[in-house]
């Protein structure tokens, strides 16, 4: 699981100057593909945005999408707050570990290393495999 698109409701032109203002300040190269969702298609689909706020034009809201394209993780947070990364990066990790291992993880804290919890076995063979 790794970031592989960013969607934005501005222009291509509002996105390609965030890029290049990107790699002007920080020296950073953008690697996945920005989306310009303009006509806010994507966004409305996935009901992204707060009724009230849709004119404001910033949506803060964070989907991440597994490779089955089933959402595993959303998170909204007010335009006055910026997310934070280091809680994204978390979640990241513990959605792969989870995954990959087939574990719980049982802490809003956890990071990588920390106990997590087996899985309640899902049918018979499952069952049989643990004994």
């Amino acid at each position: 699981m790794s970031l592989r698109r960013r969607l934005t409701v501005g222009t291509l032109e509002s996105q390609l100057a965030w890029i290049r203002s990107i790699k002007e300040s920080f020296g950073i190269d953008i690697p996945f593909p920005v989306i310009a969702d303009y006509n806010m298609r994507i966004t409305t689909m996935f009901n992204m945005y707060h009724p009230k706020e849709r004119e404001l034009g910033t949506i803060r809201a964070t989907f991440i999408i597994d490779n089955k394209g089933i959402i595993r993780y959303i998170l909204y947070y007010p335009n006055e707050i910026c997310r934070s990364i280091d809680e994204l990066l978390r979640v990241i990790d513990a959605l792969k570990y989870s995954l990959q291992y087939k574990v719980l993880i049982p802490a809003a804290n956890w990071k990588p290393g920390d106990k997590a919890l087996a899985k309640l076995p899902e049918n018979i063979n499952e069952i049989e495999a643990r004994m």
